[in-house]
């Protein structure tokens, strides 16, 4: 099975850590496959094996490698161009196409997108920081009255050259909150399957229009229409003898377990 990234060498990683999260990730993936598009997607393959095309187990790494690159890198960059690197791959085939997994990798992309927003952290203490030394300067020099002296004017001074910089945060916390908020009922519903593709399309077109970058493998997951593979393999599926219906489902029950 992929891994998705290698495991560092260094002697002081968590091994703890990794071990949580490739049972997290094991558990995920298998949930993934219990039932639904992606249960009858394999199916699919398994009744029609294409040499060339892909195999059970590259559907079930490519849901691997997401769920673990996310984990492993914590939402960071690097995550977010893996991610967009396996969504290209799922495009790239139109066997693997289903709802399902169009739906999977589109959630994964907003919330990376929805984290990417936020304000670092970093700037958001610098403001602070800068916004009480000035308060703290007029404190000072409230107290002292005409007696204004040195430390009063140097911290008043101080806060003054911070206050752009504050102003700016300010701001930019501002527009941060609402493209957040807008973009979080998006994945939300995203994550739950209850969206319009037409209306999230236009949401997200809005959304940009405030400083969000979106990468276009979002419009292009957004516009592939919905695809049941239970109802398109249903008569294929039902037309099979009953014992290897029953085989690939015991094939499928050990493949998860394994």
């Amino acid at each position: 099975m992929a891994s998705g990234v290698p495991l560092p060498s260094s002697p002081f990683y968590d091994d703890s850590k990794i071990g949580r999260l490739r049972k997290d990730v094991q558990e995920r993936t298998r949930w993934m496959f219990d039932e639904g598009d992606l249960a009858w997607l394999c199916r699919r393959i398994k009744v029609s094996p294409d040499s060339s095309g892909p195999s059970v187990s590259d559907l079930r790494d490519l849901v691997w490698d997401t769920l673990w690159t996310v984990g492993y890198n914590e939402w960071d960059a690097t995550s977010f161009a893996d991610v967009q690197g396996l969504a290209g791959k799922y495009m790239a085939d139109s066997r693997w196409q289903c709802t399902r997994l169009r739906n999977f990798f589109l959630y994964h992309l907003l919330e990376h997108m929805r984290r990417r927003v936020a304000v670092s952290e970093s700037s958001v203490k610098w403001s602070l920081a800068w916004l009480a030394v000035l308060v703290a300067g007029a404190l000072l020099a409230a107290r002292s009255g005409t007696r204004f002296g040195t430390l009063e004017a140097f911290l008043i001074g101080c806060g003054a050259l911070g206050l752009p910089f504050v102003l700016e945060t300010s701001q930019r916390l501002w527009r941060a909150a609402r493209v957040e908020t807008g973009l979080g009922q998006v994945t939300d519903e995203v994550g739950r399957g209850a969206f319009d593709q037409h209306v999230t399309e236009q949401r997200i077109s809005a959304l940009e229009g405030r400083r969000l970058q979106v990468p276009s493998i979002v419009y292009t997951l957004l516009r592939q229409p919905a695809l049941s593979v239970e109802q398109a393999f249903a008569a294929e599926w039902t037309a099979l003898p009953r014992w290897h219906r029953e085989q690939i489902n015991s094939e499928l029950i050990d493949w998860q377990a394994s």
